[in-house]
């Protein structure tokens, strides 16, 4: 059956891992759509943050955002950001326990992390953590301190609003996701803690993804991007065996497992390459765009 509709992650996929759009990308989707085929972004990110990271390439503005899968696929939506198609929020209480609970964890977790040898390659390498947490349409972080604020510039990482203060429960009404980004060695710490606090709570129905080296999410159990594809082709009458869906990460499996056909990048994790039908060159090989000349126009 012909490929009519392109479902794409962003980062490490439609992006090369250093975060560039490649040309050969760019001339790849200007073909698809000369074709008629459509591309539809299927993201981690947020849409503010998906719109910063295009934005800041050179012809990002000729992507179209809509229809679009964010958040992991706890948002879809529509012709614009006003026509949401799917939602998954998480219970507000319950994500300002978990926050509490990396409040209450930090000190500690420092201290260990001291104990322990920090990779050769890891990019933060300081005791920096930086908390966001993922709305529909804006996204925030608390930053306690200045240097809270000069990771934010280090990293180039988009931010709606930066709180002076820590995350309180009014700031937590429709919330998709929340993140925690820090060196890998206390990461590490952090997901251990988390894993371990949300399996002794099981009725909070959340679970802990690690989409990027430096960053936790934290989401719904019941959040995948294929959920929220499959929303979109219910809408918009697509088949689902017209899809090839590509990815690189772990929060790509589901719908790379849903998807009639399926693609991992050849610098994806071990994940997405056990599932996928077919392995890509990396991202920075021209990856994305080699694979879809193959699938669809060969």
């Amino acid at each position: 059956m012909t490929i009519e509709t392109i479902a794409t992650d962003m980062d490490g996929t439609f992006l090369d891992h250093e975060q560039h759009l490649r040309s050969s990308t760019l001339e790849m989707y200007d073909k698809l759509r000369a074709n008629n085929k459509r591309v539809i972004i299927c993201t981690g990110r947020g849409l503010q943050a998906a719109k910063h990271a295009l934005a800041e390439q050179e012809g990002g503005d000729q992507i179209p955002l809509f229809p679009g899968v964010y958040s992991h696929g706890a948002i879809a939506f529509g012709k614009d950001e006003k026509d949401v198609v799917y939602t998954n929020f998480l219970n507000k209480k319950y994500v300002f326990d978990a926050i509490q609970k990396l409040y209450e964890w930090k000190e500690e977790i420092l201290q260990e992390a001291k104990t322990i040898v920090m990779p050769a390659d890891a990019r933060i390498t300081d005791d920096t953590y930086v908390i966001t947490v993922y709305k529909p349409e804006r996204f925030f972080v608390d930053f306690e301190t200045e240097q809270f604020r000069e990771f934010c510039i280090r990293y180039d990482e988009w931010h709606d609003e930066l709180l002076n203060r820590k995350i309180v429960e009014d700031d937590l009404n429709d919330v998709f996701h929340f993140s925690i980004t820090a060196n890998p060695v206390v990461l590490e710490l952090y997901r251990y803690r988390m894993l371990k606090f949300l399996e002794d709570n099981p009725y909070y129905n959340m679970r802990v993804i690690k989409p990027v080296v430096e960053g936790l999410h934290i989401l719904n159990t019941e959040v995948d991007k294929s959920q929220a594809l499959a929303a979109l082709c219910q809408v918009y009458g697509w088949n689902r065996e017209t899809i090839l869906a590509l990815g690189d990460s772990d929060n790509d499996v589901e719908m790379l497992k849903w998807a009639n056909y399926s693609v991992a990048m050849g610098d994806g994790s071990d994940s997405v390459k056990s599932i996928a039908k077919f392995l890509a060159e990396p991202s920075v090989n021209d990856g994305w765009s080699k694979a879809i000349q193959q699938l669809v126009f060969e």
